[in-house]
């Protein structure tokens, strides 16, 4: 036992295990590197060390092994190393030491180089190159290096204390773009670089030109001689030539830059034929430039279209037509393509090969007989093009038609009617009977033979005067029959007028003037006599017989030029008589103008087709004899028309691409007068598409009903033909517009219940185009009445501690209040939640103001049922004494811009005149409430200035901090989001934030609070159990407001 007690007391120490690490920071990459100085004591048993980033990273070592880790982010750290003795028998463990250490990492430095130019105008070579250097944390450059992009270079240094720009001068040997590049060196390391195209003196321009050469009289006429003319603003000689001879044979010269000889090619074509030729010049320096033009090589095509319609008719259709092209060309091309328009809309288009020898004929279906203008299109080989059009009588089945005219035959008594018959059959059959119904009850039939080639004509005498309807019935040789019915007045007073016209009759003497009566009766009488009035004092009648059928001309020569007012009276048989007078310029020179419109008619198939319609207008009436055309692409045409044409000034030309062009007529007209006008006109694209739609507002009483208003857009103007709808409740609509409606393309829909729905439109426009687009839209549920009231509990009209109490009414059962939220008006918010163990008194609440002045306090109510309500007070804290005073708060709206709000302590009859601004940034602003937003990152003192009634002053300043990025201050990933969403926070202040999720309808579905650092923040949240819907997570504290949209699925 002796023994035992003696070893006992002899045992060593223990000695137990120490913990400890050191560490070293590289903060570029955030990197950390952590050295072990732990000691291990002599208690039995091995050990681990396990090691806490504070990121939520955890890594096991050996217990005397160091380690390193790599963070995601700059931040506050809480490292700690803690060791664990295990027990060899169990396994068991127990910690035996730990330390924990605070680990800050610094945000990196960011730089960035930029530079401007100046131009030196005494020297246009030289160039004076100002950098711009930007650091995040207002470092200085220390070395400036530039590259001027002409092989010279040089570096600048310069001292952190230099305050000057940094500008330096070069001067160039020659124009050019060159790319000027200048680096930055930063005090601490950081560096930058930036690239930008200067362009020195002109920039370079050039041109491409060719002339075909003249050759002897005996050389091979398809041998052609061309001469390059190349253009270059700066005199750069050509590298290489280009040429492009039109037959599938092309050929590149290169050029020396010494070389001073003209740049000359020959050619020898295989066929004569009009050739497009071109030529590209590449120019020293890399300008290039090209330039086609037709030549003719050889005698000129020329050739003509005719056709035929051969003697093929089906038997079972008369319908079925047969017709035969006659090709014609000088140089005995053949035809390539052969196109024929049927006059029906429906055309055709036939390639033939170059060795085809058979007929070109075609064969067409009519669905209509009829008189159609049948024309064929003849391209031949070699690029000749001919067109020749006819009328064309498809026969058809007998169709005839009745009418009749009343005879101007005058007699002595007025009941005394002649009728003609006018008879019409399509396949021109001659009435073999006419009969006639007088409208008095005296009819009469007449029969006539085939041959008859007499009128059909009768005579009736009536009774009474008065009003008849008159018919005639005409049966046709072949059995077609017809009838045609008319009033006719019997008997009716003489009515009638007069008017004349002057004759355009050319004469050697321009006071020679022709004038012709113009007369008008309702019976048909003629004029007995006509009398003139010539405006000069010379007068003259005429008298006529009632036989006479000629026209009722006269001439005149006046002594002198000028304005004449001419006067006609006419005195018909019968005793009526009608008067009319007009002025006449007679002597007046030649003048004229030229205009013309382009008319709405649009190949079906090919929008470039268009058709142009000359204007002439000539002060005496002369015609054109010839109307020359320019188009704008390089193809003009001349037309002349002989002096009687009484037609329109019609041409048709067809464009290869859209665009403006630039379109002229000259017009010269018979007597030589010339005139000319010149237009942009364009030419449209074939047609493109767009749909788009929008939700609109609408007054219906359920939110379930829904406005929608589509938005068409179409690049040719064309309107919406039919809107189709998708509401994405499987129940849609279509609409059709006609082409003339100029209103609103609205539509409302009635949803059965709430939710997000897929809506798409499809718009089919006139002309054929079509598009369609799909948004997503969220119909929310229909709003639930509830309110609340708030009430003041006031000690005192001045004290700062004020008390209020919410009573929230719901009509809904059971609906009670489940979050309530109080907002004093000074910047300082809570929200408390409420269950059913939260007691009544929750509904109040005290609060203590920093002064005394006028606060808006409110409340806002959330009910089980997801309804919200509001109510709000007016807060009034009269100052004690006279002193007076203020406070600011201010919140984070976006990057970089912050909204501030000032609050006065003043005396009650003495209110606040004004507040003033200064962001400490050179700018300024008036107001209680204002937003500013900074240029850069930052630290700047606001101060605020109020101003009383009574001369009271008062001036408050705080330091704000800028962040040093322009990026959102919350971003979510991923968006949309099933399960875990991601929150990348830029904070301002190391403070607690609350976080809350709110759905389509404002309602809050989540709450957190969550401690921010300076700078960026992370946090995740697991949303597995959140419905689908588009949501709003808002981040607030007292000092910073931010917010952002995600979507769930």
């Amino acid at each position: 036992i002796l023994a035992g007690t003696n070893n006992a007391n002899t045992q060593p120490a223990v000695i137990p295990d120490t913990a400890n690490f050191t560490l070293v920071i590289n903060a570029p990459t955030n990197t950390v590197v952590f050295t072990n100085t732990s000691t291990i004591g002599n208690l039995p048993g091995p050990r681990k060390a396990y090691w806490h980033f504070g990121d939520g990273a955890v890594q096991q070592t050996p217990p005397l092994q160091g380690t390193q880790h790599q963070y995601t982010a700059p931040g506050t750290y809480t490292v700690c190393l803690k060791i664990y003795r295990y027990f060899p028998n169990n396994n068991d463990s127990v910690l035996t030491s730990q330390i924990c250490k605070t680990l800050v990492i610094q945000p990196s430095a960011v730089c960035q180089a930029n530079f401007t130019t100046v131009n030196v105008a005494s020297t246009p070579l030289g160039k004076y190159f100002v950098a711009q250097p930007s650091h995040s944390q207002n470092k200085k450059p220390v070395r400036i290096c530039w590259n001027f992009g002409d092989g010279q270079d040089t570096c600048i240094q310069y001292p952190t204390s230099y305050t000057g720009n940094y500008g330096v001068y070069h001067q160039y040997t020659q124009p050019g773009l060159y790319n000027v590049c200048v680096n930055i060196l930063y005090e601490g390391g950081c560096q930058a670089n930036k690239c930008n195209n200067v362009q020195v003196g002109n920039p370079d321009s050039c041109r491409a030109d060719f002339e075909r050469l003249p050759v002897s009289a005996t050389a091979n006429p398809l041998t052609v001689i061309y001469k390059a003319l190349p253009w270059h603003n700066n005199n750069k000689k050509p590298t290489r030539i280009c040429w492009d001879f039109g037959d599938g044979r092309d050929t590149c010269i290169n050029y020396t830059n010494s070389y001073t000889g003209p740049y000359n090619v020959a050619h020898t074509y295989q066929h004569p034929g009009l050739y497009n030729v071109c030529v590209k010049i590449t120019y020293a320096g890399g300008c290039y430039a090209a330039k086609c033009k037709p030549i003719q090589v050889g005698p000129p095509d020329t050739c003509k279209a005719d056709f035929e319609r051969l003697p093929l008719i089906s038997v079972n259709n008369p319908l079925q037509v047969a017709f035969k092209a006659l090709p014609q060309h000088n140089n005995n091309r053949k035809p390539a393509r052969i196109c024929w328009q049927f006059g029906d809309g429906s055309d055709t288009c036939i390639n033939y090969p170059e060795n085809y020898n058979g007929q070109y004929i075609v064969t067409h279906r009519y669905d209509h007989p009829g008189i159609y203008e049948v024309c064929v299109n003849i391209k031949y080989y070699g690029g000749c093009e001919a067109r020749k059009c006819k009328p064309v009588v498809i026969t058809r089945p007998d169709t005839c038609k009745a009418d009749f005219e009343r005879l101007p035959v005058t007699t002595n008594n007025p009941l005394q009617v002649y009728y003609k018959a006018l008879p019409q059959h399509n396949n021109n059959k001659k009435p073999s009977q006419i009969c006639w119904k007088f409208g008095d009850g005296t009819d009469t039939c007449i029969n006539y033979t085939n041959s008859y080639t007499g009128p059909y004509a009768v005579g009736h005498r009536y009774n009474h005067p008065g009003l008849y309807e008159v018919c005639v019935k005409i049966t046709y040789f072949g059995g077609c029959e017809a009838r045609k019915c008319k009033p006719i007045q019997v008997g009716r007073p003489d009515t009638c007028k007069a008017d004349f016209e002057r004759l355009p009759i050319t004469t050697n003497n321009p006071l020679q003037v022709y004038y012709k009566a113009l007369p008008q009766h309702n019976n048909n009488r003629k004029p007995s006599q006509i009398c003139w009035k010539f405006g000069d004092g010379t007068d003259t009648c005429i008298n006529y017989t009632n036989s006479y059928t000629g026209p009722y001309a006269v001439g005149h020569r006046y002594e002198h030029p000028g304005l004449y007012e001419v006067c006609v009276k006419i005195t018909y048989f019968g005793g009526c008589e009608a008067r009319k007078c007009k002025p006449i310029q007679v002597g007046r020179p030649d003048s004229c103008r030229a205009d013309f419109e382009k008319l709405p008619i649009t190949a079906a198939n090919n929008p470039l087709v268009t058709v142009f319609k000359a204007l002439p207008q000539h002060n005496n009436n002369r015609k054109p004899a010839r109307i020359c055309w320019e188009f704008g692409d390089g193809r003009d045409t001349c037309i002349n028309y002989p002096e009687n044409y009484n037609g329109q000034y019609i041409v048709t030309h067809r464009y290869n691409h859209p665009g403006v062009y630039e379109v002229c007529v000259n017009i010269k007209y018979y007597g030589g007068c010339e005139a000319r006008k010149c237009k942009p006109v364009v030419i449209v694209r074939p047609d493109s598409c767009s749909a788009d739609f929008e939700r609109m507002p609408t007054v219906a009483s359920t939110p379930l009903t829904v406005g929608f208003k589509a938005i068409p857009g179409h690049n040719n103007n064309r309107k919406p033909a039919r809107i189709c709808w998708q509401f994405g409740d499987g129940r849609d609509t279509c609409i059709n517009y006609p082409e003339n409606y100029t209103g609103l393309y609205n539509v409302t829909h009635q949803y059965n219940q709430p939710g997000q729905y897929e809506v798409c439109v499809k718009i089919l426009y006139y002309g054929g185009c079509d598009a369609r687009k799909c948004k997503p839209v969220v119909i929310p549920p229909p709003p639930v009445n509830c309110t609340v009231k708030l009430f003041e509990i006031t000690p005192s009209v001045t004290s700062l501690v004020r008390g209020f109490m919410a009573v929230p009414l719901s009509p809904t059962p059971n609906n009670r209040p489940v979050r309530i939220c109080w907002f004093f008006g000074d910047g300082e918010d809570t929200c408390i939640m409420l269950n059913n163990t939260v007691p009544q008194p929750y509904y109040i609440i005290r609060h203590t103001y920093p002064g005394p002045g006028v606060y808006r306090a409110c409340v806002k109510v959330r009910f089980e049922n997801g309804c919200v309500a509001e109510d709000c007070k007016e807060v009034v804290i009269r100052s004690a004494n006279s002193i007076c005073g203020g406070f600011m708060i201010d919140s984070l709206m976006a990057p970089r811009t912050f909204k501030f709000k000032g609050h006065s302590i003043n005396a009650p009859n003495d209110e606040v005149i004004h507040y003033r601004w200064t962001f400490g940034d050179g700018t300024s602003a008036l107001g209680r409430e204002v937003t500013h937003t900074y240029a850069a990152a930052g630290n700047y003192e606001v101060c605020l200035y109020i101003k009383t009634r009574l001369g009271c002053e008062t001036r408050i300043c705080r330091t704000v901090r800028v962040p040093g990025n322009n990026q959102p201050a919350l971003v979510l990933t991923p968006n949309p989001v099933i399960t875990v969403l991601n929150a990348a926070f830029f904070s301002t202040h190391t403070e607690p934030v609350n976080i809350r999720i709110l759905n389509s309808t404002g309602t809050v579905v989540r709450s957190y609070v969550r401690n921010a650092n300076v700078g960026p923040n992370t946090w995740s949240f697991d949303l597995t159990t959140l419905l689908p819907g588009v949501y709003t997570m808002i981040v607030q504290s007292p000092n910073q407001l931010s917010s952002a949209i995600f979507m769930k699925q």
